[in-house]
C-alpha cells in the first residue's frame, strides 16, 4: 500500500511523536495515524517508510477525505 499524502506543517502534537520526514516514520498506531491526518496541511503525504501497517491504522488513514487528483 502506498500512502502518498509531502510536506508536512510543522505540528507540536506530532514534533514530540514523530519525525517531520514522514518517509522516516516506520510504523504508526491508528491514533498517530489519525492525529498526522488532523494536523496534516499539505498537498501530498508520504509515508514511503511504513515497514508495517495493521488493519486498525490502515482503516484510520482510509478514513481520510482526499481525493486523488492523478
Amino acid at each position: 500500500m502506498l500512502v502518498s499524502l509531502a510536506l508536512l506543517s510543522p505540528s507540536r502534537a506530532l514534533a514530540d511523536e514523530l519525525p517531520k520526514d514522514t518517509n522516516q516514520i516506520e510504523s504508526l498506531t491508528p491514533e498517530q495515524a489519525k492525529t498526522l491526518l488532523a494536523e496534516f496541511k499539505g498537498e501530498q503525504l508520504d509515508l514511503n517508510g511504513l515497514t508495517t501497517l495493521d488493519a486498525d491504522t490502515a482503516k484510520a488513514l482510509a478514513e481520510c477525505n482526499w481525493t486523488s487528483t492523478v
